[in-house]
């Protein structure tokens, strides 16, 4: 069948994409197309043709597949963050399991994960923000706009209940009009106690005053109000100056039995449940023993280097990571657990090679883009007897294993995580050996601190 622009086709979805786009197969094309699900039969419209495939949008939905359930989302089809909304939960994670598969295999590395960690698919997140607008009114953007989108209820289904009442009271106490402010960031601890931040447009005394009021507000509303926090500057602005309105100067959270300063500024997994389960799968399989050395890298506040430091208190544990501010959280943290055989470092994490000694066993967590070249060499270099790299992105994680097993390591263990339910992400621990070395796993056990 010669296709091009324009062509109708009927086709059946036979895979899903990590963004979400259901995937048919015309002759050997295949073909991307948004708004369907594995199982369905569907008439689509093909929009592009490119070298290896075509996309295409949904022209009517010919019969539903049994994956498919309600969203229970109103603004779902506007948002575009919840790709998988529309399709049962436990054939997601099968999904993500298999992209994690194809990522390794593609790479020519004969591994897979041994299985996908789950959870809660609603109201996992931990933190969120929330833009708004100059009538006040919370919402959140569409991917990839500025578009304001005000989900049912007042919060995504993604958050915590509470954050729609917490929302709802800012909403209200700016509806006479909003100059000043830009994005309500909210964050949460297990027990319930939650910290909120103010974000000014630009900074000045009526902001200033403006967010001072509101922090009154919120403080005799909400007895579980941890601290409350005026900014100036966007939540993404890494140069951001945050100023305690009322409350503590941190939020206080039990985290893999660890007891965490967590500031309004630093880095902490949203997903609880979810990133204990990532640090028990590197505890796992980093498998520190009594005398060994082991390094973080990329360490950002410490949890996991600190959840290593815990399980495996006769070894020594060295974080490292470029934030500062991240730096300084962790000390505070490793100083309030008691923490003595870790110890953190403000450094570019490509530069281990300068901490001198042997590593037994180095961890990982890099951003999306993967390991640098510089980080690969230095790996290299120092040839630990393990590497635990923990990753966002299947494909950096792929390309950069393949690259380290062309160094000698091979793939021990694979374990794929759903640090996101419902979007696009997933998360992967990875442990590589070099090939001189046995590799064995150990249980985790938390030990007391």
């Amino acid at each position: 069948m010669e296709i091009s622009v324009g062509t109708r086709v009927a086709a059946r979805i036979e895979d899903m994409s990590l963004l979400g786009a259901g995937v048919a197969r015309i002759g050997s094309l295949a073909v991307f197309c948004p708004g369907t699900v594995t199982g369905d039969t569907a008439e689509l419209e093909i929009t592009a043709l490119r070298r290896r495939y075509a996309e295409a949008r949904l022209v009517r939905l010919v019969t539903l597949s049994p994956d498919r359930c309600e969203t229970g989302c109103a603004c779902a089809d506007r948002c575009g963050g919840c790709v998988f909304r529309a399709l049962r939960y436990e054939r997601e994670a099968e999904i993500k399991r298999a992209a994690v598969a194809a990522a390794l295999s593609h790479a020519g590395l004969d591994a897979e994960p041994d299985r996908i960690v789950t959870g809660e698919p609603d109201g996992y997140r931990n933190k969120a923000v929330f833009h708004l607008d100059a009538a006040g009114r919370a919402g959140i953007y569409a991917a990839a706009t500025h578009r304001l989108v005000q989900p049912e209820g007042g919060v995504c289904r993604l958050c915590p209940p509470q954050f729609a009442g917490i929302t709802a009271a800012t909403r209200a106490h700016l509806a006479a009009g909003n100059p000043h402010f830009a994005a309500l960031s909210l964050r949460c601890a297990q027990d319930g106690r939650f910290t909120a931040v103010l974000h000014a447009r630009a900074d000045g005394r009526a902001a200033r005053t403006a967010a001072a009021h509101w922090a009154q507000a919120l403080s005799a509303r909400f007895p579980t109000l941890a601290g409350a926090f005026y900014a100036s500057g966007s939540p993404e602005d890494p140069a951001a100056r945050y100023t305690r309105l009322c409350g503590e100067d941190a939020l206080t959270d039990v985290f893999c039995g660890l007891t965490l300063r967590v500031s309004p500024a630093a880095f902490y997994q949203v997903n609880h449940a979810i990133a204990e389960a990532l640090c028990r799968t590197v505890c796992e399989f980093a498998a520190l023993a009594p005398g060994e050395r082991a390094a973080d890298l990329y360490c950002g506040t410490g949890t996991i280097g600190m959840t290593l430091a815990a399980a495996a208190p006769e070894a020594e544990v060295v974080g490292i990571e470029i934030n500062e501010s991240a730096v300084r959280d962790a000390e505070a943290n490793r100083a309030r657990n008691h923490l003595r055989n870790i110890r953190f470092r403000c450094a570019d994490s490509a530069a281990v090679t300068a901490e001198g000694g042997h590593f037994d066993c180095i961890v990982i967590d890099p951003p999306r883009r993967g390991c640098s070249e510089e980080m690969r060499r230095a790996l290299t270099d120092l040839s630990p007897a393990r590497i635990v790299y923990v990753s966002c992105n299947p494909a950096t994680l792929a390309r950069d294993a393949a690259a380290l097993a062309a160094s000698g390591y091979r793939i021990a263990a694979v374990r794929a995580l759903d640090m996101f339910p419902r979007t696009g992400h997933v998360e992967t621990v990875c442990c590589l050996y070099h090939q001189k070395n046995d590799f064995i796993s150990v249980p985790y056990e938390p030990k007391d601190v």
